[in-house]
């Protein structure tokens, strides 16, 4: 079989499995085999909870059942490369994904193996699930607005690839953001691969062009990516922070912020810092 080329392909999988899911008797059971039986999963959300695609199964184009059991050759050391250039990111073992995986093996009637396949941990890609019970941060992979991308039908398949890149932090949007940022705005830290690249006005507020615009986007650390996400900070016309009353100056300390940090912006940036301010910032 020919293994997957892009995004949209990655989609088709899922929606697949999505459908086997709720189906009943032998495609069912086909489902719940597949995730019993997987080592590497993308992770993505549905209805408020997060579900599950093996890569053995995703990384095969235009997948299915009866040609997945006749496929004799599939293997994850085929598929998983092929996802990792497409997601731009290695799947990564995940202690709150993992749980997340248990809850939905439950789900699915079964309780789940301590490791996948031949005594393998499980990994996961989905670098934007945080290791938390919170999972409805805006930088997390939401399955419904990948497939909304996928179906519309007034963008060029270039676009397309970008929006959908755009959407979970990775592929092109991410190394914008890079480029223009080097390092995380606020600490300066430089090791890349610990940065989060994130929409200041969130992905659901904005249209494809906002989606798409690199002032649009900021390069932090975890810690304060996720405070700028919630509204605990943001930032006033000149760059300097501002910090919510919502959070004890204890806790503001022991994450390491501080009244004096700022970041450098232009003006292209000043109408999506507006937009925070007025509607994420917790006053």
């Amino acid at each position: 079989m020919d293994t997957i080329k892009n995004w949209n392909e990655i989609l088709q999988n899922i929606e697949i499995l999505e459908n086997y899911s709720e189906a009943a008797g032998e495609e069912k059971e086909f489902h719940t085999s597949l995730v019993k039986k997987g080592t590497c999963f993308i992770a993505y959300q549905k209805d408020g909870s997060v579900h599950f695609a093996p890569s053995r199964f995703v990384g095969y184009a235009n997948n299915e059942m009866r040609l997945h059991v006749a496929n004799k050759s599939k293997d994850g050391r085929i598929t998983n490369p092929i996802i990792n250039k497409i997601l731009n990111e290695s799947p990564q073992i995940n202690k709150g994904l993992e749980s997340e995986y248990k809850k939905f093996c439950q789900s699915l009637g079964f309780v789940a193996n301590n490791t996948g396949s031949f005594g393998v941990a499980r990994k996961f890609w989905c670098s934007k699930v945080p290791e938390t019970k919170d999972l409805n941060t805006d930088g997390t992979l939401l399955i419904s607005d990948l497939k909304d991308i996928s179906n519309q039908p007034d963008i060029d398949e270039t676009e397309k690839e970008r929006l959908l890149s755009a959407r979970i932090g990775q592929g092109w949007y991410r190394e914008g953001l890079i480029n223009y940022w080097q390092k995380c705005a606020i600490t300066k830290c430089d090791e890349i691969s610990l940065l989060r690249a994130s929409h200041i006005k969130p992905w659901r507020y904005s249209n494809n062009k906002e989606r798409l615009d690199i002032y649009n986007g900021i390069l932090l650390s975890p810690n304060l990516d996720l405070l700028f996400d919630k509204g605990f900070i943001t930032f006033s016309k000149n760059g300097s922070i501002q910090i919510s009353s919502n959070i004890s100056s204890q806790n503001l300390e022991k994450l390491g912020i501080d009244e004096n940090m700022k970041i450098v912006i232009q003006k292209n940036h000043l109408p999506y810092l507006n937009w925070h301010r007025k509607n994420i910032f917790r006053k």
